[in-house]
């Protein structure tokens, strides 16, 4: 039976490429990080991995430098199935890392067991030809390997300022809504406190602003007191 081993941080993953790979034919063994996934291979070696980039302790590129330069393990098929790196350049580095495949997660289950398949058939019919040198040099790896992790930086960069230009427009949105009803609004804690209520509230109940309506409050809550 052909090992796979599969590696990824998120559980979620795991179980899916595990039920995945099990249901046609796979024994699959299975790593959290990179550096758990060397010592699980190089005690008992797999015949394909296919491994995240984005991992804690070891990532993805680490671990792919570290495979292709052990004699055991170099002539292992490697992929990589990632979904947060994923520019050009970032497949650019991994395969001049010396992987096999470069797949953007998410991937139907078809086309994914596909070409993992389609790799392991390759992989059998070049067995005795030897794999070839990484193109990459040690300076050079570790220059292009801190611009993909650069790169990723400004990346979720990006997207926590789009998320919180969301919540600031939604934030907008509602405030008007709320400032403009006619319908009187409030919200308050459980000892009767204003925490926010609208003009329309305050109007209806024969006040001219927030403020002489919180004072009043306050002082019959000082007077139950």
């Amino acid at each position: 039976m052909e090992k796979i081993l599969v590696v990824d941080d998120e559980e979620q993953n795991i179980s899916y490429l595990e039920t995945l790979f099990k249901a046609h034919g796979f024994q699959v063994m299975t790593a959290r990080n990179g550096a758990k996934a060397l010592e699980a291979a190089r005690e008992d070696p797999p015949h394909i991995i296919i491994s995240d980039i984005l991992m804690p302790v070891m990532d993805g590129f680490m671990l792919c430098k570290e495979w292709k330069n052990d004699d055991h393990l170099k002539n292992i098929p490697f992929i990589f199935y990632t979904a947060t790196y994923t520019d050009p350049k970032d497949e650019k580095l991994a395969m001049e890392m010396g992987a096999d495949l470069f797949i953007i997660k998410p991937q139907e289950p078809d086309i994914l067991l596909n070409l993992v398949q389609k790799i392991m058939a390759k992989f059998k019919s070049t067995i005795t030809e030897p794999t070839s040198e990484i193109e990459l040099s040690e300076e050079a790896f570790l220059q292009e390997h801190n611009e993909a992790l650069f790169r990723k930086l400004e990346k979720k960069i990006r997207q926590l300022e789009e998320a919180n230009q969301m919540v600031q427009e939604s934030e907008t949105k509602y405030r008007s809504i709320f400032d403009n009803s006619i319908s009187g609004i409030y919200r308050t804690t459980k000892e009767g406190r204003f925490l926010t209520l609208n003009s329309a509230f305050y109007h209806m109940l024969g006040y001219s602003s927030q403020e002489e309506l919180r004072a009043l409050m306050m002082r019959m809550q000082q007077t139950h007191v």
